[in-house]
């Protein structure tokens, strides 16, 4: 589940700038892998209202608190570390795809031509030296036959 505030900034806003993604959420919401949840702004608790965090970020730490969340999904720095304060698990794009390179899900061509992606989209924020790092992990993984 996304919280509506997550919806509007990566649907609604990433439709309007042309964000490939925005069409890939809005099918999975469409085919109901995804549901998006209304929370009122004065329902958002307390330990999450930040003002360096962004709505969607405060929103998804109340639903993963609220529903007892297995794993909050997010990049943002300050949020990764208030979701582990709080006791939650939490994991970012890296991960995920690193993860799914583990399990299967991706091979190496499909690994690598993402984490590529990531480096070369100016509207992800994510530091070069970790995507080079973990790629760097997986690749010497592979090398010792791990």
């Amino acid at each position: 589940a996304i919280p509506e505030a997550v919806f509007t900034e990566v649907v609604v806003q990433g439709s309007e700038s042309g964000a490939a993604d925005a069409e890939r959420i809005q099918l999975a919401i469409l085919r109901n892998q995804i549901r998006v949840v209304h929370l009122d702004e004065p329902a958002v608790r307390a330990e999450v209202r930040i003002a360096a965090l962004g709505k969607g970020e405060q929103q998804t730490l109340h639903l993963a608190l609220e529903t007892q969340a297995d794993l909050v999904l997010m990049d943002d720095l300050l949020a990764r570390k208030k979701a582990q304060q709080l006791g939650l698990a939490v994991k970012g794009t890296l991960g995920v795809l690193t993860e799914a390179f583990r399990r299967h899900l991706l091979n190496l061509q499909e690994y690598d031509f993402y984490m590529e992606a990531i480096i070369a989209h100016s509207d992800i924020w994510i530091d070069e030296s970790l995507v080079r790092r973990a790629m760097e992990i997986v690749h010497s993984t592979l090398r010792r036959g791990e």
